[in-house]
């Protein structure tokens, strides 16, 4: 488990410079360097997961974001049988919605998922239970999703996604709708 937050972290941090930081473009003539606005965010989500008993997640997210690419780390929880630490990066494909403030987005997720509730349980353990049950693995898959900013500081995404969950017993996908709330700092 280590291994995988750790990966997951490095990634991270490998994925967010290229996609979300400055980038600069060097003249040999004169040397100008232009750089591409970035505005770090943190947010709260509230996603459905119709797979689940209970199946309404919160999540809480930190990220960067410039005009094109948007990178966050998600942590979700229904506070019952689910959690999960996914990393999402987006891209515009469609800008200049309702009068230049709305987006449509596309992009990639994957992460961590563990559907145990062992330390729920510990003291109502069943010894003669033999059987093994994964309860955690990882997710990965694809989301859409419009954006729409309703300041210079906050915007409001409806998202749906689908996500392949593999080394889990209790399910094998994850899907539903979302909706995050984002203030930019």
């Amino acid at each position: 488990m280590k291994k995988i937050i750790s990966s997951f972290i490095l990634a991270y941090t490998l994925f967010a410079n290229p996609l979300s930081a400055s980038t600069a473009q060097i003249q040999p003539k004169d040397i100008v360097i232009d750089e591409v606005e970035q505005y770090p965010f943190i947010g709260i989500v509230g996603l459905d997961n119709a797979l689940l008993d209970n199946n309404l997640l919160m999540g809480f997210r930190v990220g960067m974001q410039n005009n094109v690419w948007r990178t966050m780390v998600t942590y979700e929880d229904n506070f019952d049988q689910y959690q999960a630490l996914m990393l999402q990066v987006d891209r515009t494909i469609v800008a200049g919605l309702f009068n230049g403030k709305g987006r449509i987005y596309l992009g990639l997720s994957g992460g961590i998922v563990d559907t145990g509730n062992d330390w729920m349980n510990a003291l109502n353990i069943n010894k003669s239970d033999t059987s093994i049950v994964n309860t955690a693995g990882y997710a990965m898959g694809g989301n859409i999703g419009l954006m729409y900013y309703v300041s210079e500081q906050v915007d409001i995404s409806l998202e749906y996604r689908y996500l392949s969950v593999k080394d889990v017993d209790q399910f094998d996908r994850i899907k539903g709708f979302s909706i995050a709330i984002h203030y930019f700092f």
